[in-house]
């Protein structure tokens, strides 16, 4: 996301950028090229972009990235949750030379994690290597932010020079924040993130999720090719439907402001999504309080029926990608364990909790069609 959203995003505006990434191989490949290409999908246009002229480090011991970073103002960090605390401790001795060289200077960072209330969790583990003056600086002038991403992309390894994107709705950002950034393209503030995270989670990645899933188990390789599965597409209009009636017990929100932040404008052009994407890390997506269990859970809360997510669920742990780490743990749990132990501990459902027994049967009947082998 960080070349494809945020690299072509503040290139457009016309900022200096830096990327900081742990895998070499990233790296190596943005320097190798001197630019990249980026499809912008729009509403009524698909363009063209090629980004040059940034700089590309490594965390290297060495700290080669550290001039770039004493001239930053805005520091993207798009994340997956468990990478927070690492990436804070490299980070910690860049803070404390911008503490040294520049302490009235101001800084944001923005957060960008679809799994909500970590900031609290984030700011902590960045602090946890600085020294007590620099945290005191830290609390004071550097705005950890959380954000809410409304945008898809797609290429084909994390380190690719050819990617896809769609450009049809801002993300959403935490305030107040220190940097002004008006004038880029996309970036939009809001007071109600942790709100409007929860609902747009629910609402737009829950059903995506369970897309990815079920079309892996299908034999699709994209999500526009599941979607015109009819079974696929009858099973996510219901899940659809149940995390939306909860939504409206569970939420002080209207119809119209839902509305407003799960229904994208359609990107000019079919742009190929992965399920390998999608679907990527099912432990997160199963997990308690997560897009379909966290949906499920607040559903019998309410009385309301949860069938079809239960069927996404079940598909997410019936997913075997030999590609994804915890797609492979998952496996082997559910070998050794068996599907209810696996299930429960993934989920953190009580152990008499209806929800639970539904996935398993869930679970089973995929097994019985020869879906899950």
């Amino acid at each position: 996301m960080e070349k494809d959203f945020f690299g072509e995003t503040f290139d457009n505006a016309g900022w200096k950028i830096a990327f900081l990434d742990k895998d070499p191989r990233v790296v190596e490949e943005l320097k190798r090229t001197g630019s990249y290409h980026v499809e912008v999908h729009r509403v009524d246009s698909i363009e063209n972009r090629t980004v040059s002229g940034y700089e590309a480090y490594v965390c290297d011991e060495n700290y080669s990235c550290m001039d770039a970073f004493l001239n930053t103002d805005v520091i993207m960090l798009p994340l997956y949750p468990k990478d927070f605390r690492e990436a804070g401790h490299y980070l910690s001795k860049c803070f404390t030379e911008f503490y040294k060289k520049q302490p009235e200077k101001k800084l944001t960072a923005i957060c960008v994690t679809n799994k909500n209330y970590l900031i609290p969790e984030i700011i902590e583990s960045f602090k946890e290597k600085l020294p007590d003056d620099v945290k005191a600086w830290f609390d004071t002038n550097v705005a950890v932010r959380d954000s809410i991403i409304r945008r898809g992309t797609d290429a084909q390894t994390h380190y690719a020079t050819e990617i896809v994107t769609m450009a049809v709705a801002s993300l959403l950002i935490q305030t107040p924040v220190y940097n002004d950034f008006s004038d880029v393209e996309w970036l939009e503030l809001n007071d109600q993130i942790e709100t409007l995270k929860d609902l747009k989670v629910f609402a737009i990645n829950g059903p995506h999720a369970s897309t990815a899933f079920w079309g892996y188990l299908k034999g699709y390789k994209t999500i526009p090719d599941a979607e015109k599965d009819e079974e696929i597409a009858g099973i996510i209009y219901q899940a659809h439907k149940e995390i939306l009636d909860m939504i409206m017990e569970e939420y002080d929100i209207t119809k119209e402001e839902l509305d407003h932040l799960e229904n994208l404008p359609t990107p000019m052009g079919e742009i190929p999504d992965s399920i390998y994407r999608v679907a990527f890390d099912p432990i997160r997506k199963l997990s308690r309080g997560d897009r379909l269990t966290g949906a499920a859970q607040r559903c019998l809360k309410h009385g309301l029926p949860y069938e079809a997510i239960a069927k996404g669920m079940a598909a997410g742990f019936g997913y075997t990608e030999p590609e994804d780490e915890n797609a492979v743990k998952l496996q082997e749990e559910i070998k050794e364990l068996g599907i209810e132990e696996t299930v429960y501990k993934y989920t953190k459902l009580e152990k008499d909790s209806p929800i639970l027994r539904k996935v398993v049967e869930e679970y089973e009947a995929l097994e019985d069609r020869g879906l899950i082998k």
